[in-house]
């Protein structure tokens, strides 16, 4: 009976021992699980502060882009405006020497027909002067109808002689303004050139513009995945973390039972010893077999 009360006791010392033992280590173990879970937590912490100043970032680039973006944008309409004014003048120019050709065509159309009228007049005049010579030369005049004769053909000379040289002043005038206006179109032409290179220079502008856009939101994303990446492995950090704490909750209950539970052993042990022992405690009675056995 007394090694068995002995074995009670042993194996209530055991299990406080073991209680105990375990408690401690899950004790430890949720500290360390806290430690882990805290350290994951600055991880996240830290990642959200990058992805803050990643994004503060990306919205400055993006401020920086559209700035410039906008002077292209500006410059392009400059150059299309002061284009636009150029075009104006030279056509104004254009216009203006084919107002002075129809003009001149006009004017010689006008001399041509005054010519053409005092061509008929000289025409009579001269039927006049040719009867005024017939008649002298049959000695009907004193010789004046001769000079008549001759002054007809001077005043005819002059008249063919002005005409050719009215005609040639319209046609000179004419040949000036066509110039000009090849003029003119030649440098529409060096206009319409000059303005299709500024044009493509600001497209090619714009495409840098655009590829440098992209290469910086291509960095800003990887440098945003990274952040990603570290955040995960602080989530990670805190969910194990987290199981660790749990786990080592489970073993303080575990050992908190095993040590509660030795004290009850030694109270079982206690309490079979008395019903073992002596027959006041069976009312009298004497021991069963079976007492008598394990005593």
């Amino acid at each position: 009976m007394a090694a068995l009360t002995s074995l009670a006791l042993g194996l209530g010392a055991a299990s406080m021992a073991a209680g105990a033992a375990t408690s401690f280590m899950g004790s430890s173990k949720a500290e360390a699980g806290a430690s882990q879970a805290a350290a994951g937590a600055r991880i996240q912490a830290e990642a959200a502060r990058q992805a803050a100043q990643i994004s503060k970032e990306q919205a400055a680039a993006s401020v920086v882009f559209a700035g410039k973006e906008r002077d292209i944008n500006i410059q392009a309409a400059d150059q299309s405006v002061a284009a636009a004014g150029a075009s104006r003048d030279i056509n104004q120019g254009i216009v203006g020497e084919q107002r002075d050709i129809e003009a001149t065509k006009r004017q010689a159309m006008e001399v041509d027909a005054r010519r053409q009228q005092l061509e008929i007049i000289r025409n009579q005049q001269r039927g006049r002067a040719l009867g005024l010579t017939t008649a002298t030369a049959q000695g009907a005049g004193k010789g004046s109808g001769l000079q008549g004769g001759y002054g007809q053909i001077s005043g005819q000379t002059g008249v063919n002689l002005l005409g050719v040289q009215q005609n040639l002043e319209a046609g000179r005038n004419i040949f000036n303004a066509n110039a000009n206006i090849t003029d003119f179109n030649s440098q529409m032409a060096d206009l319409t050139y000059n303005y299709a290179v500024q044009q493509a220079a600001t497209q090619t502008s714009k495409s840098n513009l655009a590829y440098g856009y992209a290469e910086s939101n291509a960095a800003f994303q990887t440098r945003q995945a990274d952040v990603q990446t570290l955040n995960a492995q602080g989530a990670g950090q805190v969910a194990q973390g987290q199981g660790q704490m749990q786990l080592g909750q489970s073993q303080m209950q575990l050992g908190g039972t095993l040590f509660s539970a030795g004290p009850s052993i030694f109270s079982a042990g206690t309490n079979f010893n008395q019903l073992a022992g002596g027959g006041s405690s069976f009312g009298g009675y004497a021991p069963s077999p079976l007492m008598r056995w394990l005593a």
